[in-house]
């Protein structure tokens, strides 16, 4: 259970104790993605012009990616590859989508990103 005993011992339960000792490879695995996820979107959510979604987009993968070091479930490497994979998924994902409207500049692949509509919403 690593670190999330520390919740079992607060409160007085087994739940991570018991859910984490059927399975004997929990620990390490790289990468995290727990951490590729939240990273890929939330370097989606950096294209947004609103303010709290570029918050959104830098504290939601940084706490999870601390949360999954502090909590000893990843290694520091696992969590660096996980932003890698994320990164880079994020990278292929809005190539692949905007190919034709990219000028073959770097600066020009970054412009990309802001591809969301001015009047967009998002659903309350």
């Amino acid at each position: 259970p690593a670190g999330t005993i520390r919740f079992d011992n607060l409160l007085g339960i087994t739940y991570f104790q018991d859910f984490y000792k059927h399975n004997a490879t929990v620990f390490g695995a790289v990468p995290s993605l727990h951490v590729g996820y939240p990273t890929a979107v939330g370097l989606g959510f950096l294209g947004f012009r609103s303010r709290a979604w570029k918050i959104y987009a830098l504290t939601i993968p940084t706490g999870v990616a601390f949360s999954a070091f502090y909590l000893q479930h990843h290694y520091l490497l696992d969590v660096i590859a996980g932003i890698a994979v994320g990164v880079l998924s994020f990278a292929i994902v809005i190539f692949v989508l905007h190919r034709k409207q990219w000028d073959g500049t770097l600066a020009g692949y970054f412009r990309l990103w802001h591809t969301v509509p001015d009047d967009f919403e998002a659903p309350a």
